[in-house]
């Protein structure tokens, strides 16, 4: 099986990044839910990720997929354990509620890094592990991005709306070329 990424296949067309794999893949999604993205762009950023789990062969042998929201704090979400097929994954992503919030990029990244690519999370050793980072905003960003590549997990950042900061998401995605703006 060969896993191929293509951002923004779903992402509009904006520009285009591409990661393929001969690997099962473990993809990750942290989805901004601070106040300023409000209800109904939340929703649109999950019915973006139901694509995502469109898009791939979900499974043990294939792709797992991990999916949470963040704020000042981690909102809700499922770990790479949570299941094994797109039917599962499509309801906890519909189940997933919208907090409100301000916005801490490095609580979100370190929680990516410390829980989300766990192992005991059913992080697979032998898999090629992809974060999909999504905000409409900034916050300070430290080494938790680094510190994400350094574990050998391909960042990308998606930066949605006028009111991003490039640098902060440059810091963010394994390279620049994996950061992408979508109006």
């Amino acid at each position: 099986m060969i896993v191929c990424l293509l951002l923004p296949l779903l992402l509009s067309g904006i520009q285009a990044v591409e990661v393929c794999s001969n690997q099962p893949a473990d993809i990750g999604f942290l989805i901004d839910e601070s106040g300023s993205v409000t209800l109904n762009n939340f929703n649109i950023n999950l019915d973006v990720v139901k694509k995502f789990v469109d898009a791939f062969d979900i499974g043990n042998s294939y792709v797992k997929m991990s999916v949470f929201a963040f704020h000042t704090s981690i909102g809700n979400g499922f770990y790479f354990s949570c299941c094994n097929d797109k039917v599962s994954i499509k309801s906890k992503i519909d189940n997933m509620n919208y907090n409100s919030g301000g916005e801490n990029f490095e609580i979100a990244l370190n929680f990516a890094r410390n829980n989300m690519f766990q192992t005991y999370n059913e992080t697979r050793d032998f898999s090629l592990k992809i974060l999909i980072f999504f905000t409409d905003g900034q916050s300070s960003v430290q080494d938790s991005g680094s510190l994400l590549h350094q574990l050998g997990v391909i960042v990308f950042a998606v930066g949605i709306g006028s009111n991003v900061d490039r640098a902060q998401l440059n810091k963010i995605a394994s390279n620049e070329s994996y950061v992408l703006m979508v109006p």
